[in-house]
């Protein structure tokens, strides 16, 4: 809304007529209270005695009216241009005829001072005058100088005077001389320019006088060439029609109804043929087709019979490669410019015509002004309210002096919408584009001719909101239902990533690093697949095909990862989607600004959920006329029954169907006194209580896992227990299941997810770590320690044999040394921010180290003989590292979601040549001060496996003494899960081992290797 405008009185009978403001004028300041009379003068400059006389520089109209006046600043006060509102500026000034008169004495008067002051420079006062009005600074005494001066006469060969103190008391004079001359000339030079500043002000209040009243000449032409240029537009000029469709005109007495809302006509044309890139400027070509085709897409971008809506082509721009040269960039500029024009589509029965705006046109955003924009306009807003989170605003009213500013603003903004309604006049006084419903020569811009024939549809500000949640979060929500055996529909070349699917992208070495690219693409655009499980993460196995080789190949997609992150672009679970909501969704163009990320995927589903519920809707009929008594459980129960058996649910189950729609109600009526955590049904009519597990290892180990026990007899109230295991822990129940009442929600399901390790997520982890928990699994370990203490010449010389025979069989050029090893168990800390790692630990021997150990260097050597080409270069090289390493050491493995304890290479037993980290065994040293040899602190090795686990765990860089502290300290809240009698073991292979003695090389042959060893360079192994 404008705010209304009240018309002043009182100024207006005490003051001069409106038309004596005229820009260009002289006016007295005749309030002496009034804040320009209290505007501090130039430096030096005298007021003059007729007042203060200002220019009025422009006049503000509202309406024909004179609302606000704008002066001109005075050159001799401190103060810029002034706006008054009409009423405050007749109060307190009055027409000064002689004020031109006024302005150049005044100005005469400061050129008569600046020549005054050009002559006195050259009259220079003398040097007592000057040492009077600039005196030098004071010095503070010297004293030992001033009373060596007064003892001491230099010879006459040195001074003439001989007196010390004399020649620098005149010395020093000169010099206060010379800078009080300096600051004498400086002053009146700045007083000169200070001057000449304050005359080009009065020069430039003398151009802003004659500018005064061209510029309002200037708004008076500019106004008539905007009148001018929208005439043309009525005339057609620079307006093009194209008809898209034909057909009867719409009945006379039907209204034309002008839709407020910008249309994106690539949120209104979603069929399949657009549907990848979305609609551009390159299909507007096609538009006849597509309307002639599809008459919906007609009826929702125009519902009335007759009506006008625009058009931009699209919303936001169309997805692009990154360009190589200017060329490319000129010409993605162009296409974004094309896209960005806006059309006004108009309907008349079935005939449809467009419009293609001019480039000023298309600046709009909606046909015609709603009412936000026009209150924008005079709302000003303030400081920010940072208890309300709001800024505070105030309406302009014309009593603000930037009423006018805002005033003229508004205007400009109508005119600007009234192109619209002067391009549709004129259209219809030259080619009745609406047929008959008007008399010809109306007047468009009257508001008779509005209520009479026009109906302004406001779609845009005053409609419902759709109700919807944001298509993502909906999405996610349906996502959430990802199950093993879960139906989703994929859009492949959307949902494929390089998080998702890495084994579809290679890198590639470039000018930035290494760059990732896709080599393989979906075989269709929409693919139907079925979920399955792969550790901890659900997945997807997509039909892809490799680029130029034409392979087709199964690449798999993770939906869901193991800490239960789904994706949400690409995928939508389908298991409880419905087609009312889908259709809701298509049907909103609230949601539709980001169609290009969901639209094709809600299209695809669409006919695969109707005819989904349509089966269902079948199956239901058909068991209702047997049993209608059921028909609240039944829809329940069918698609638990479609669920279980993986697809439609035939006349030869109904009998099934209804047992558990029998099911169904009775147990909405069970009581039981012990429900646990969640009470689920399942389609073979078990009643399965969900609760904690029981099971002391996953307890430690703080898995995502929960205990499912079936009850049987459970039409009683404490039913019998039957077969239990565990689950992963999840809120939602598997597919052929519904949930009859619980206390968990996604809240603890997310909770327990992210409590759990990496590593620890997948529920197969459960089954390793309980296996290396057992007493046969410890029996196990300790055989291992004894066996390698207890290990004689020939099992040190089998091993020996083994390690030349796995290098053989590698077919590796480079020797390497393998180790026997036994996973032990499993190392969890908790971290300092919440969340927690896991380590798989194993032990390691290296049979070359123990031999050297046992002080069997000769059975070694025989070893290098036969694998090495240069036996005495690898026997030092085995040396060495028997001087360096352990024997027998405690490895760490540090467990992911993607290289979880399940994975065979973690719990393989046996030859690897994998090798681990250590946990080291060694104390940690710094010195206080690494700018001098200072005193070292130090910290004594942990002598127990997670201490030492936690500092072998920390990074170099990190692994100060004060972090190091706290990982020792936050390492007892740590657990160690391992079979009973273990963990001490490990803490003694931590404190006895040390790298093994080593004696002399005993003499042996060099003979030559063997054809098939790998092959090695004359200083060691290659």
């Amino acid at each position: 809304m404008i705010p209304s405008v009240r018309q002043p009185e009182t100024a207006r009978m005490n003051g001069p007529e409106p038309d004596r403001l005229t820009p260009g004028t002289w006016w007295r300041l005749t309030d002496p209270d009034h804040e320009i009379a209290k505007r501090d003068w130039e430096r030096g400059v005298t007021p003059p005695e007729h007042g203060i006389v200002l220019l009025l520089a422009e006049t503000h109209l509202v309406d024909g009216e004179v609302h606000a006046v704008t002066l001109h600043g005075h050159p001799l006060l401190r103060m810029g241009r002034v706006k008054l509102l009409h009423d405050a500026f007749l109060r307190a000034f009055a027409p000064c005829p002689d004020g031109e008169a006024l302005r150049a004495a005044e100005l005469a008067a400061m050129m008569g001072r600046i020549q005054t002051i050009g002559a006195s420079m050259s009259d220079i006062p003398g040097d007592e005058a000057l040492i009077a009005l600039y005196p030098p600074k004071p010095k503070a005494p010297d004293v030992e100088a001033g009373s060596q001066g007064a003892q001491v006469r230099l010879p006459a060969a040195l001074l003439p005077s001989g007196d010390v103190t004399a020649a620098q008391a005149k010395i020093e004079r000169g010099i206060a001389l010379l800078e009080a001359r300096s600051a004498w000339v400086k002053g009146k030079t700045d007083e000169m320019q200070h001057g000449m500043k304050i005359v080009q002000a009065y020069q430039e209040e003398k151009v802003a006088q004659s500018l005064a009243g061209i510029s309002e000449q200037r708004k008076m032409a500019e106004g008539l060439l905007r009148n001018v240029h929208t005439m043309r537009l009525f005339l057609g000029e620079g307006v093009e029609v194209a008809t898209l469709l034909e057909g009867e005109s719409a009945p006379a007495s039907e209204p034309l109804h002008l839709m407020q809302r910008m249309l994106y006509l690539d949120e209104e044309i979603f069929v399949s043929s657009v549907m990848d890139e979305g609609f551009h400027a390159g299909n507007m070509r096609d538009l006849p087709g597509l309307l002639s085709a599809n008459p919906d897409l007609l009826d929702r971008m125009l519902p009335h019979p007759r009506c006008v809506a625009i058009a931009r082509i699209r919303r936001k721009s169309r997805e692009f490669e990154t360009p190589k040269n200017l060329m490319e960039v000129f010409a993605l500029i162009e296409r974004d410019q094309q896209d960005r024009f806006v059309q006004i589509l108009i309907r008349d029965g079935g005939n449809v015509r467009m419009v293609m705006a001019d480039e000023e046109t298309s600046r709009a955003e909606r046909l015609f002004p709603s009412r936000a924009e026009i209150d924008a306009i005079f709302t000003d807003r303030g400081s920010y309210d940072w208890e309300r989170r709001e800024y505070r605003t105030r309406e302009i009213t014309p009593f603000d002096i930037a009423y006018s500013d805002k005033r003229g603003e508004h205007d400009q903004r109508a005119l600007f919408y009234k192109r619209f309604l002067i391009i549709l006049w004129g259209l219809q006084e030259r080619k009745q584009v609406f047929g008959p419903f008007i008399p010809q020569g109306a007047n468009w811009l009257e508001e008779t001719t509005h209520n009479r024939h026009f109906r302004f549809i406001h779609d845009e500000e005053n409609v419902l909101t759709d109700g919807l949640r944001p298509v993502a979060a909906w999405i996610a929500e349906m996502n959430d239902w990802i199950r093993p055996g879960s139906r989703v529909l994929v859009q492949g070349n959307r949902v494929m990533t390089p998080d998702t699917a890495p084994t579809a992208y290679s890198s590639d070495r470039g000018a930035g690093g290494y760059e990732r690219h896709r080599d393989r693409h979906a075989v269709n655009r929409l693919e139907e697949l079925v979920v399955g499980r792969r550790g901890a993460e659900l997945i997807v196995q997509l039909p892809t095909e490799q680029g130029y080789r034409e392979r087709r190949m199964n690449t798999p997609v993770r939906l869901r990862e193991a800490d239960g992150t789904v994706v949400t672009s690409g995928a939508l679970c389908l298991d409880r989607v419905d087609a009312k909501t889908l259709r809701r969704y298509i049907n909103s163009r609230e949601q539709r600004s980001t169609y290009l990320s969901w639209l094709a995927l809600f299209m695809g589903a669409l006919p695969i959920v109707e005819a989904r519920e349509a089966a269902d809707r079948g199956v239901i009929d058909r068991v209702s006329r047997l049993r209608p008594d059921l028909s609240g459980t039944l829809p329940e129960a069918v698609r638990m029954m479609r669920e279980a058996s993986r697809g439609g649910v035939g006349p030869e189950q109904d009998e099934r169907v209804i047992g558990l729609a029998e099911r169904l109600q009775r147990a909405a009526d069970l009581s039981l006194t012990d429900p646990g955590l969640q009470l689920r049904l399942r389609a073979n009519g078990d009643l399965v209580r969900i609760g904690a597990p029981t099971d002391p290892v996953s307890l430690e180990a703080r898995m995502p896992l929960l205990g499912a026990t079936v009850l049987r007899s459970w039409s009683e109230n404490s039913p019998k227990e039957g077969a239990s295991r565990l689950i992963p822990f999840s809120h939602l129940p598997d597919l052929g299941e519904t949930v009859i009442g619980g206390t968990i929600g996604p809240e603890e399901t997310a909770a327990a997810r992210r409590l759990a390790a990496p590593g620890l997520r997948d529920p197969a982890a459960h089954e390793v770590l309980r296996s290396l928990t057992t007493d046969l699994w410890a029996e196990e370990v300790r055989e291992f320690l004894e066996g390698a203490d207890r290990a004689d010449e020939r099992i040190l010389r089998g091993w020996l044999d083994e390690v030349r025979e796995l290098n053989y069989a590698s077919a590796q050029r480079q020797v390497r040394i393998p180790s026997l090893v036994i996973p032990v168990g499993v190392a969890v800390l908790d971290g300092e921010r919440g969340g927690s790692a896991a380590w798989a630990l194993r032990l390691a021997l290296d049979p070359v180290l123990l031999a050297f150990r046992q002080g069997r260097a000769d059975l070694v050597a025989h070893m290098c003989t036969r694998l090495y080409r240069n036996p005495e270069a690898g026997l030092n090289r085995q040396r060495d590292r028997a001087e360096h390493q352990n024997t027998l050491a405690l490895e760490r493995f540090r467990l992911t979601d993607e290289a979880p304890l399940s994975a065979a290479p973690v719990v393989e037993r046996g030859w690897t040549f994998e090798s681990w980290d250590q946990v080291h065994h060694a104390p940690i040293r710094q010195e206080l001060d690494w700018r001098v040899q200072g005193p070292v602190q130090e910290i004594p090795a942990p002598d127990r496996v997670l201490p030492a686990l936690a500092v072998s765990a920390m990074t170099r860089a990190h692994r100060d003494l004060e972090p190091v502290r706290r990982a020792i300290a936050g390492a007892e809240t740590g657990r160690l899960i391992t079979a009973d009698g273990v963990g001490p073991l490990l803490d003694e292979v931590l404190r006895r081992e040390r790298p093994a003695q080593v004696g002399p090389a005993p003499q042996q042959e060099n003979t030559p290797a063997p054809v098939s060893a790998p092959s090695e360079d004359t200083d060691g192994p290659a």
